[in-house]
This record gives structure tokens, sequence and C-alpha cells, in this order.
């Protein structure tokens, strides 16, 4: 981590939070010597005034429709699974003039035995949705970005 002091503070609230998620037990630990990734020569912030996860699911499709009918340009951004990447993109594409779209997985390979259940599943997808709404103009300008799941 790079901050591993800030993250050792709220230790016990993270590990409250993934159990409730997931129903397993979980004992975190934070070391230090991470690093920040370099930062894009020119970045680029989104103009969308919020964000929506987009599972490719009719709930969520609804619900992103429902926000641009509301007025608002949401950011979608999807946690991709099997069978699911070609909905998540012609939703987005389809909502109003088209959502600026990010999809994501956690593709990721841990040591030892793996557990190939899903229960964090939403404690990633939630992950994602911060980290987007975190990239928008809107909160790079100190204003509020919602996050919404439909």
């Amino acid at each position: 981590m790079s901050d591993p002091d800030f993250w050792t503070a709220h230790r016990l609230l993270i590990e409250d939070q993934l159990k409730f998620l997931t129903t397993d037990v979980w004992e975190l630990e934070f070391t230090g010597y991470g690093l920040y990734p370099k930062p894009p020569k020119v970045p680029k912030f989104p103009d969308s005034d919020c964000v929506a996860l987009l599972s490719g699911g009719l709930d969520s499709f609804v619900g992103a429709i429902d926000l641009v009918a509301d007025g608002k340009n949401p950011f979608a951004v999807s946690q991709v699974a099997a069978g699911d990447k070609q909905s998540q993109a012609e939703f987005a594409a389809k909502i109003g003039a088209g959502l600026d779209h990010l999809q994501l997985n956690h593709n990721v390979k841990c040591p030892g035995e793996n557990d190939r259940s899903q229960r964090a599943r939403s404690f990633i997808f939630l992950a994602y949705g911060v980290l987007a709404a975190s990239a928008l103009r809107r909160y790079k300008d100190g204003e509020r970005v919602d996050l919404y799941m439909c």
C-alpha cells in the first residue's frame, strides 16, 4: 500500500464490511512499499455528473435509462462477467446518445488455493464505481458525485 497507516486505521471497519458482504471472516494486514501509478501525460476527466453501475441485466439498464430521462449524464461502469460483456456495451451505447462506459474485470491470480465463489463480487463492483467517480471532472472540481446501483 502507498499509505498503509490510513488503511490500518480503518482495518476493523473494512473487515466488518467484507464479512457482511461475503459471510466470510476476514483478517487484513496492510504493508507499505506500494507505488502510485505513473500519471498520464494528459489526464482525461469525463464530464459525466454521476456514476451508474451497469451489470448487463434489465434492472441496471432501466435504471440508467431513468437517470438519463431525469436529466442526468451517468458514466456507466460494468464488471465483466462471462456472457455479459457484449450486452453491457450494447446497453451503454443505446442509452441516451450513448454513455461513457468503463468495463473492468478482476482477473486476479492468487497464491495458494483459489476460492471460486463470487461472494465478494459486489464489493469489487462498488470499488469500480468509486474509482470511476473519483476520475470525473466533477469530482476533481470538488463537487459531489452520486453513485447509482439500480
